[in-house]
C-alpha cells in the first residue's frame, strides 16, 4: 500500500519486527530445543502477519490521529476568530494559521457546517474584506445556518 511519512518509524523497523515473529513462531510451535529452525511457512505467516499490523496502523492513524489533527487545527482556528461582526480578516487568518489557502478554505467551511463561524463581506473605502467570526450558541438561527450579508462601515 501507499507509504504514510508520518508512521516512517514503524515502517523502518518492518523487517526486524517480521524476523522477531518468526522467531516467536518458530518457538511457539516447537518442542524445547537448543535449536531451532525458521521453516518457509512460518516467514510467510509472518510476513502475513506484519502485513496485516502495517496495514492495520496505517488504518487507524488515518481514521483516528489525522481526525484530530484536523480537530486541533479546527480549535487552533476558532481561538484566533473572534466573536462578533469585529472577527478577522481572511488575509490575517492566513498568516495566524500558517496554512495554505485551500486548507484553510476547508477548515472554515467545516466550522460553517457546524454553525460555529460566519464570513461576511464588509466594504471599507469600496474594499471589500471577508471577515471570519465566530457565532455564540444563543444567536438567532438563521445566522447559525451560516446566513452571509453585506455590511458597510
Amino acid at each position: 500500500g501507499e507509504v504514510n511519512e508520518d508512521l516512517s518509524g514503524v515502517y523502518s523497523r518492518v523487517a526486524h519486527s517480521a524476523a522477531k515473529l518468526c522467531a516467536l513462531l518458530t518457538i511457539a510451535e516447537s518442542d524445547a530445543s537448543l535449536e531451532y529452525v525458521v521453516t518457509e511457512d512460518v516467514v510467510e505467516r509472518a510476513t502475513l502477519l506484519m502485513e496485516w499490523i502495517l496495514e492495520s496502523t496505517n488504518r487507524t492513524y488515518q481514521e483516528h490521529l489525522v481526525f484530530e489533527k484536523y480537530e486541533q487545527k479546527i480549535q487552533r482556528l476558532l481561538g484566533f476568530i473572534g466573536f462578533g461582526i469585529d472577527g478577522i480578516e481572511k488575509g490575517k487568518l492566513l498568516r495566524k494559521m500558517r496554512v495554505p489557502a485551500t486548507e484553510l478554505a476547508n477548515l472554515i467551511g467545516t466550522l460553517k457546517d457546524r454553525g460555529e463561524v460566519t464570513e461576511d463581506t464588509l466594504v471599507t473605502a469600496g474594499r471589500y474584506k471577508t471577515v471570519f467570526s465566530r457565532i455564540p450558541e444563543m444567536m438567532e438561527p438563521e445566522r447559525r445556518n451560516g446566513h452571509h450579508e453585506e455590511v458597510s462601515r
